[in-house]
């Protein structure tokens, strides 16, 4: 009933029946259905702009998914976490967080949800300075995987990769272009794995690791 009454905008009731509804999974020790609360609040305080406590709510459902070995709530989780991260303006957390969920997609052999996540990867990715040979990367391997799927979009996005590396080579030195396109041709994910590692050097933003939070 609570996540209707989100859906309907009536956000004041819907936010105290997910409360009240909260004590009753505790007591039955249905941590599922505790977690989906969680996520159902997380929903409705995103819906009303409060991006500090929905990023809250999606973190307590995570870890009860954790808990449970719920691969799949967990990737939804990581993505709810980097969409509060984003409009919070932590663009290097939210990058983090929608990589974690593009992993566990892979993980499950969701192909159409780890195609999304690199879309939401790359987005993020160019929008962080100094990060703009991660959302090459992350362009290149969503272009590989539509392929197949969608070949004319596929072409669209090695365009814009063509976009994105003048761009690169506007600011970075001749060795790092050279390092980039050789990955490029040779193995853009372990190119990707190493975009991160840097990013990762950043001690504020190694809780969001993978290996700390699965």
């Amino acid at each position: 009933l609570g996540s209707i009454l989100t859906m309907t905008k009536n956000f004041g009731e819907a936010f105290e029946r997910l409360e009240a509804a909260l004590p009753l999974f505790l007591k039955v020790w249905d941590r599922i259905g505790e977690a989906k609360t969680y996520r159902a609040l997380g929903d409705l305080t995103r819906a009303r702009g409060d991006f500090e406590a929905s990023y809250q709510y999606f973190r307590d459902a995570l870890e009860i998914h954790a808990l449970e070995s719920e691969i799949g709530a967990m990737a939804e989780d990581f993505t709810d976490i980097a969409s509060s991260e984003y409009q919070m303006g932590r663009l290097r957390r939210a990058l983090l967080s929608i990589t974690n969920a593009f992993r566990l997609h892979i993980s499950l052999d969701d192909l159409g949800s780890t195609l999304k996540r690199l879309s939401t990867m790359t987005a993020i990715a160019r929008r962080i300075e100094g990060q703009l040979p991660t959302a090459i990367a992350c362009q290149a391997m969503l272009a590989s995987g539509m392929e197949t799927l969608d070949p004319e979009l596929s072409r669209e996005l090695h365009d814009e990769i063509k976009t994105l590396l003048l761009e690169y080579q506007q600011i970075a030195t001749d060795e790092k272009v050279e390092a980039l396109l050789e990955a490029l041709g040779t193995d853009v994910t372990a190119f990707h794995e190493e975009c991160l590692a840097e990013l990762l050097g950043d001690p504020s933003l190694a809780i969001l690791h993978t290996d700390d939070q699965l």
